[in-house]
Parts: structure tokens; sequence; C-alpha cells
């Protein structure tokens, strides 16, 4: 529980240094939403990665 607590302000962290990259990089909609696709999808295969 606690590696959790910590993987997700590492993750919080991260995604707060990248947000302006994203923001830029990613300014229409659709590349928006795939980023967040995206960050779902890795966050889900990381917090759950043995109910594959």
């Amino acid at each position: 529980m606690l590696r959790l607590l910590r993987l997700c302000f590492c993750w919080i962290r991260l995604s707060m240094v990248l947000h302006p990259f994203f923001h830029l990089k990613w300014l229409n909609g659709k590349g928006l939403l795939s980023t967040a696709l995206m960050t779902q999808f890795l966050v889900h295969r990381t917090f759950m990665p043995s109910h594959g």
C-alpha cells in the first residue's frame, strides 16, 4: 500500500513536470485525447500488473 502511494506521488510529480511539454506538443483535441488514453493505459498497467 505504501509502495502504491509512493508510486502515485512519483507519477503525479512526473506528470507535473511533463505537463507543459505535452500541452505544447498536443495542442489539438485529438492529441490530447490520445495522450489521456495512453496515460490511463499506463497507469492501469502500472497499478494492476497481475490483473492483465
